[in-house]
């Protein structure tokens, strides 16, 4: 993922399971998961007539909200996360420009495909301990998050941009470059929260937005300063999302789409074929994808509208029902980067014993190796992503189905959904195709 020789050594950890891996007929498995979404749906129409989803509800858990909340423990969080960062920049400014640089596995592995599983299991971990408002607070640019007259339309741009480092530029994995894009970011970041308040973080930052979008996904919530544990499903079906949440979905779902078609067959031999250079190729593929991704569901909100029971805009219409389209980025993320967290994840915990390259074993971590037992067996892993993907789909269309139950007429309740549903199962089977194209 970051540059010829990184890439080759993941490889192997990036996708384990194929088509041969699984226990049934690849056929079987597609069709098997598009009849569990169509009769999910069908489940749904007949028995949920009503939202169930409109209010939190959960257990309060008053002292360890008073535990959490308290200024000692917030503060030693943030200095945590900080001292962290910096460990990470000592990498990044001074350590040797080597793929074994802890800074790529933080950058690529730990800060973008760990926040998944960080947002899902801790909710507003990541937005309470960035280091970003966290230094914020100490200069009281403090301002509500995100701005609603932006909502998180400029993460949307940040995320097909970080799409095209990630996947598309050749000199990813060089120090200069990578130094160039995390100035560029603190740049967009910093002066952004000294203009607008802490509020720009989580409309600019690409990051942050992913994680605040994934932590409704999460049995944790605030809710009037008291922390809950709830439902998942409740605490995404409460959740109104802001203007550009299904750019934002559209765009993850996009680039991480790309990132399996462009390791296929038959795009590497188109790209090998060609004279025009590959970085040309990569991004047009990626833009044509997430395009691809957003056409399908914005056609599917559009057929969806005459049956709404009070005319909105197209995009007001898109955002609110995009609920339904963050179990499937956190799904298709899960099975997507799976065996890349799990083992260039602990490799990169070990290499963090030794940021410059100068043989420390800093807290001796140096000393442990990647355990990756369950990883050997291919028909685990590829069950795993499976159940991601589908689990995913189909927990997006439970959530996507109440809020549609709050919007549409009682008479074009079903016929309304099923341009909709038909889009879900077209992603479910194509994402299921570019995940085990082996």
């Amino acid at each position: 993922m970051y540059g010829d020789a990184l890439t080759l050594l993941l490889l192997p950890a990036h996708g384990i399971g194929s088509r041969k891996d699984l226990p049934l007929p690849f056929e079987y498995v597609v069709a098997g998961a598009a009849l569990v979404l169509v009769a999910t749906f069908w489940f749904l129409t007949r028995s949920w007539r009503r939202t169930r989803l409109d209010t939190l509800g959960g257990r309060p858990l008053p002292r360890l909200s008073r535990v959490l909340a308290h200024p000692g423990v917030l503060w030693t969080g943030r200095i945590l996360v900080i001292v962290f960062w910096l460990w990470v920049a000592m990498a990044l400014v001074a350590g040797k420009d080597l793929v074994t640089n802890p800074v790529f596995g933080t950058v690529f592995v730990l800060l973008w495909v760990g926040l998944v599983p960080v947002s899902l299991l801790g909710g507003a971990l990541w937005h309470g301990l960035h280091p970003v408002r966290s230094v914020a607070v100490l200069l009281k640019r403090v301002s509500p998050d995100p701005i609603p007259s932006l909502g998180v339309l400029p993460a949307a741009a940040g995320i097909v941009v970080w799409g095209w480092f990630e996947l598309v530029q050749p000199d990813r994995a060089t120090l200069p470059v990578l130094r160039g894009f995390v100035i560029a970011w603190l740049v967009v970041v910093v002066v952004g929260v000294l203009w607008r308040g802490s509020g720009w973080v989580g409309t600019a930052d690409p990051f942050d937005a992913y994680a605040g979008m994934l932590s409704r996904v999460s049995p944790w919530q605030w809710s009037d300063g008291t922390l809950r544990l709830v439902s998942p499903v409740r605490n995404l079906g409460t959740w109104e999302p802001p203007r550009g949440t299904a750019a934002l979905a559209c765009a993850l779902l996009g680039t991480t789409a790309y990132d399996s078609f462009s390791s296929s067959t038959g795009w590497v031999r188109l790209i090998q074929s060609s004279d025009a250079p590959r970085w040309l190729w990569g991004l047009g593929g990626m833009c044509v994808m997430v395009a691809i991704v957003a056409g399908l569901y914005v056609a599917g909100v559009a057929a969806l509208r005459w049956g709404l029971a009070s005319p909105t805009p197209l995009l007001t219409t898109a955002d609110r029902l995009s609920t339904g389209l963050v179990p499937i980025v956190a799904g298709y993320a899960l099975g997507h980067y799976l065996t890349l967290l799990v083992i260039e994840g602990q490799r990169t915990v070990t290499q963090l014993a030794d940021p410059l390259g100068k043989g420390w074993n800093v807290l001796g971590l140096a000393e442990y190796g990647v355990v990756a037992t369950p990883l050997t067996y291919p028909t685990v892993t590829a069950l795993a992503q499976l159940i991601f993907i589908v689990g995913g789909h189909v927990l997006g269309i439970i959530v996507a189905h109440d809020r549609a139950v709050a919007l549409l007429r009682p008479d074009a309740m079903r016929r309304a959904q099923l341009p909709l549903l038909g889009v879900m199962v077209i992603y479910t089977v194509c994402g299921l195709l570019l995940l085990f194209s082996a």
